[in-house]
């Protein structure tokens, strides 16, 4: 993999913001989890966009006040579309905020997933 400037950005947003952020069972830094991702992604395409993608693809779920217009901001509407194809929906979209039930949030996933390949 080639360490291109937004492959560069993507790794320090990252792990930025993920600082606080720790692997539920095993208590590493999180960002253990996107570093692997993005390791195994660029075995498969060198596509920059794609691996700075998987480098972000929960800091919209995970980081409180950062959105996918955070994302397109910093890093372009291309890497903003394909972290929006893999971002969970974990509440509700109505004015109470409720948080979903697992199977709802895996529904609303796989739904979300389809859509997004479409485009």
């Amino acid at each position: 993999m080639e360490l291109t400037p937004l492959l560069q950005k993507a790794i320090n947003r990252a792990a930025e913001l993920h600082r606080e952020h720790t692997r539920k069972f095993s208590h590493l830094p999180y960002i253990v989890h996107p570093f692997s991702l993005a390791v195994i992604l660029s075995e498969y395409t060198d596509d920059d966009a794609i691996i700075a993608s998987g480098l972000l693809h929960d800091v919209v779920e995970d980081v409180q006040n950062y959105e996918l217009e955070n994302v397109q901001e910093e890093f372009g509407p291309e890497v903003a579309k394909i972290v929006r194809g893999v971002t969970e929906i974990k509440h509700s979209s109505d004015e109470k905020k409720e948080k979903l039930s697992w199977k709802e949030r895996k529904n609303s996933y796989i739904t979300n997933l389809k859509q997004a390949s479409e485009g």
